[in-house]
């Protein structure tokens, strides 16, 4: 099975998830949730790490689209 995210999806999902692991009580989430600042750098390089591991890959056709491989 395959899912397609174009980039700013993708890291809306990671931080939304790091978020939901870190804090498991809903007055905590919503105010990390306004806080919490993520380093886009290390975001982008995670997704590199991820593709180089064969668990993303960009789509070919638009760059800033990746595919989650199954």
């Amino acid at each position: 099975s395959r899912k397609v995210l174009p980039h700013q999806q993708l890291v809306s999902e990671f931080v939304e998830q790091l978020i939901n692991r870190m804090f498991k009580f809903a007055a905590e989430y919503q105010l990390i949730n306004r806080m919490f600042k993520p380093n886009i750098k290390m975001i982008k390089k995670r997704n590199e790490d991820l593709i180089s591991r064969d668990y993303l890959e960009r789509d070919t056709e638009n760059p800033k689209t990746f595919k989650y491989v199954a």
